[in-house]
């Protein structure tokens, strides 16, 4: 049989693969797989992961701005406790207060610091209950002692007012001094107090008890505010009051916090070294010999303040009626006091020249009556017409003398009882003075 042979033919190859079309096809591929392994994996990360790390950006510089806290309340741990410490109506008040160092390093630590945003420094956690607390404590105090609302607020910033004042934390932030402004930014301490830790410290300066005083306030219910003033370098609160009786023509009347014996209303004179009010109380009179006249009123010179800070709406403290009227009366009696100082001091003067004549009248009047008795002896001895006549002489100059002495006695007397009377007039403006000024 005769074999058959057959060509193979090459197979032909696909020009797809290997014509001028195969670099098309390769990135038609590498676009697909980009799309669902690359493109969209990373459309899900920017859509997701990216505002995520956006957003833990922002807030961790709103946290370290103070502008939010993302701290958790800490366990009450480290016990401490503070007695704060008022005498009202001649009583000595103590308060005591059980605080946590826990607590403390958490206001401490507080990020709103960073912003001295000043309203802020009045709130409190609300897990915290210590403002009022505190505030319960005072109210249970003027219950005791039977006193108004407005005077238990006043017994609120006494206790305020009395705790002592941070000399060397005030001597730091008054300085001018770059290393001390330097300690002052980067040194816990020197920073802006919490309520809370003004407590836990036992000691601030007008900033710190401005704030735990603007606390209190609020929690008893009253319209408070803190006043800002630049050119003093100082902080104190205003409490509501009603019209004509505020301070700097505000809604408010000042309460200066960092020294005892001011009232509501009174402005202090400010020590420039150490930031705080000078000494409030007016000095007792004790004499009525008007050997020393009382000094003026005490006026302040404080600018109108920089800033008002409103913290609460609340009742009006009305007692400032009252407070006013007693201050205007003190001014009063200082005038008149001083005024009859000066009045029993010329009487002093005319008196003691009274007495000195009506001595001189007294010593002329025993000359004459020994005249007398002498020319009577004379007489009763020898009784002749010319020891008769000398007699007679002798009492008659006698009774010209006594009639004089008279007089003189009589005048001198009448400037004792002109005395004595002034004496009594001054005792009763001083005991009215000494009453007002002991009032709490």
């Amino acid at each position: 049989m005769k074999s058959q042979t057959h060509l193979i033919k090459k197979p032909e190859i696909p020009k797809t693969l290997y014509g001028p079309s195969h670099l098309t096809a390769h990135f038609f591929l590498f676009q697909n797989v980009a799309k669902f392994h690359i493109i969209k994996p990373m459309k899900r990360l920017f859509k997701y992961i990216v505002p995520v790390i956006l957003v833990a950006i922002i807030v961790g510089i709103a946290y370290k701005a103070g502008f939010i806290d993302l701290r958790r309340y800490p366990v009450a741990t480290g016990p401490k406790q503070v007695v704060l410490n008022c005498t009202y109506h001649g009583q000595k008040l103590t308060i005591n207060e059980n605080l946590y160092q826990s607590v403390d390093e958490y206001y401490a630590s507080d990020p709103r610091k960073m912003r001295l945003d000043y309203k802020s420094f009045v709130s409190s956690n609300s897990k915290d209950l210590t403002i009022k607390d505190l505030t319960q404590k005072i109210k249970v105090k003027g219950t005791e002692l039977g006193l108004s609302s407005d005077q238990t607020m006043d017994l609120a910033t006494c206790f305020v007012q009395n705790i002592p004042y941070d000399t060397e934390k005030a001597k730091i932030v008054l300085s001018q001094n770059p290393g001390d402004k330097l300690t002052r930014v980067t040194q816990r301490e020197y920073y802006d107090r919490f309520p809370y830790e003004t407590l836990y410290e036992n000691k601030g300066i007008c900033t710190d008890k401005s704030y735990l005083e603007a606390a209190i306030l609020k929690e008893m219910g009253y319209g408070a505010s803190i006043l800002t003033f630049n050119t003093e370098k100082h902080m104190a609160v205003g409490v509501q009051t009603p019209k004509g009786y505020t301070s700097f023509n505000t809604d408010y009347s000042y309460v200066e916090t960092t020294s005892p014996g001011y009232k509501v209303g009174q402005l202090p004179s400010i020590d420039k070294n150490t930031g705080g009010a000078k000494k409030a109380e007016l000095d007792k009179v004790s004499g009525s010999q008007g050997n020393e006249l009382i000094p003026q009123f005490p006026e302040s010179d404080f600018s109108p303040p920089s800033e008002i800070i409103k913290i609460s709406d609340g009742k009006e403290y009305q007692r400032i009626i009252e407070i006013t009227n007693d201050i205007n009366r003190l001014k009063s009696l200082v005038a008149e006091i001083n005024s009859a100082n000066t009045g029993i001091a010329a009487y002093k003067t005319e008196l003691k020249n009274a007495e000195g004549q009506a001595q001189s009248a007294r010593d002329e009047l025993s000359q004459a009556e020994s005249k007398v008795n002498n020319a009577k002896n004379i007489y009763k001895s020898d009784s002749t017409e010319g020891n008769y006549a000398s007699y007679t002489a002798a009492y008659d100059e006698y009774q010209s003398v006594y009639k004089n002495t008279r007089s003189v006695i009589n005048g001198y007397n009448s400037k004792v009882n002109q005395y004595n009377s002034a004496i009594g007039q001054l005792n009763g403006l001083i005991d009215e003075y000494n009453k007002l000024i002991k009032s709490d």
